[in-house]
């Protein structure tokens, strides 16, 4: 091992690269989940709706929503709107708003949103004769002009104040407790779907979510393939070239060794060695770059990613990563010791093969044939044994992993 980290040293610039190639791949690779948890909850479900507040609103709206704000953030709501008028009479949001100008009027935009939302459902219900089927039926953008309406009447009306509304307001969402709280401002978005309805842009709204998340994601996809293939290179030609500098310093020494050395490891060995050795190990290095080095960086990560969301969800995927880690090496110590007796297995092979060459003419005029076939079954089935029995173990760590 000591030899590979040193051939890997004299690689360090491709090695890094691999690295970070592979911070890369797998960003990508657990962002898609993210992508498709967009485009399901609110590219479909939502109709690609992100905000409570509205990219663009008639002025109706906007009146009506500013009736069931306080005077500042009612205020602030008008003058996002109050500069980008289009030609269809429809407001359009500001695009010099600052984040934090723009989380600010997000969170005074939701509870008028679910409020308004609420009036044009029960609109949407009242002329309905049975109750069942009125609690079914869902508003429309006509029921959202019929309550917009409504407001603005009642905002022309004698004694109307804004601190009345402000404090029923107040004290209906006292009694409301977190979990009712927590499912109603999903009707945040449904408001403004109905306001999207009511433009007639609901359709155009959703379609270019969908189009800009998934050329994302597929943006995504792309960029994983071409690191994946760029990884794969440098992995190749870092492997080819720890396995030619290998065989080379072991060629090296042994056109150097004494007769009795040649005589202490065996010339099929030292075959061995120079041919199959060195491409075990060329195959590890490739292998190592691209999945070793991955595995670790996916699972701190999966991990850090999870803590962020929840804690208990982190616990139960650190216990499963343990788990696999310590099956892994179970598995990996059966295993090694099998690994060095086909090593030993492939020199009697070479050996034997050796033998039946070199003497192919006696083994002929002797008639020899099924007496060097039989030698030469021994150590292959051996050989076969060994190797059924690592693919068994590795074809049992497959599924669990």
């Amino acid at each position: 091992m000591g030899k590979i980290f040193k051939q890997l040293a004299r690689h360090w610039a491709a090695c890094l690269a691999v690295v970070a190639l592979l911070f890369v791949q797998a960003y990508c690779d657990l962002s898609l989940p993210d992508y498709t948890s967009k485009i399901v909850d609110t590219g479909i479900q939502q109709g690609g709706i992100e905000s409570p507040l509205p990219e663009t609103v008639r002025q109706s709206t906007l009146d009506a929503l500013s009736l069931l704000m306080g005077e500042e953030d009612a205020d602030a709501l008008q003058n996002a709107y109050g500069y980008y008028l289009q030609d269809n009479g429809v407001l359009k949001l500001r695009s010099d708003l600052t984040d934090a100008e723009r989380t600010a009027l997000e969170e005074a935009v939701t509870t008028p949103d679910i409020v308004l939302y609420m009036a044009a459902a029960q609109n949407a219900n009242a002329p309905a004769g049975d109750e069942a089927e009125a609690m079914t039926a869902a508003p429309t953008a006509e029921d959202l002009d019929a309550v917009c309406s409504q407001f603005a009447a009642m905002a022309q009306m004698p004694g109307f104040s804004r601190e009345m509304i402000q404090q029923q307001l107040a004290s209906a969402m006292e009694q409301v407790d977190e979990t009712t709280l927590s499912s109603m401002a999903s009707q945040a978005t449904l408001l403004v779907s109905l306001e999207y309805e009511a433009q007639g842009v609901s359709h155009d709204v959703q379609m270019a979510y969908l189009f800009r998340v998934g050329g994302q994601m597929l943006a995504l996809t792309l960029l994983m393939v071409v690191v994946a293939i760029l990884v794969g290179l440098i992995a190749s030609r870092v492997s080819a070239s720890i396995g030619r500098e290998l065989r080379r310093e072991t060629f090296s020494s042994v056109i150097h060794f004494s007769n009795a050395e040649i005589e202490n490891f065996s010339t099929a060995s030292l075959i061995t060695r120079t041919t199959n050795d060195i491409t075990q190990i060329q195959m590890i290095v490739a292998m190592g770059l691209q999945m070793l080095i991955k595995a670790p960086i996916m699972a701190v990560w999966a991990v850090i990613k999870i803590l962020g969301k929840s804690w208990t969800l982190s616990a139960v995927t650190a216990g499963f990563v343990v788990a696999l880690v310590t099956l892994v090496l179970l598995i990996m110590s059966s295993c090694l010791p099998r690994f060095r007796r086909v090593q030993k297995k492939t020199d009697e092979i070479n050996r034997v093969a050796r033998e039946n060459l070199t003497g192919i003419n006696v083994v002929h005029a002797f008639n020899a044939e099924d007496y060097q076939n039989r030698k030469f079954d021994v150590p292959s089935r051996d050989m076969m044994n060994l190797q059924l029995k690592n693919q068994r173990l590795f074809a049992l760590l497959q599924p669990m992993m």
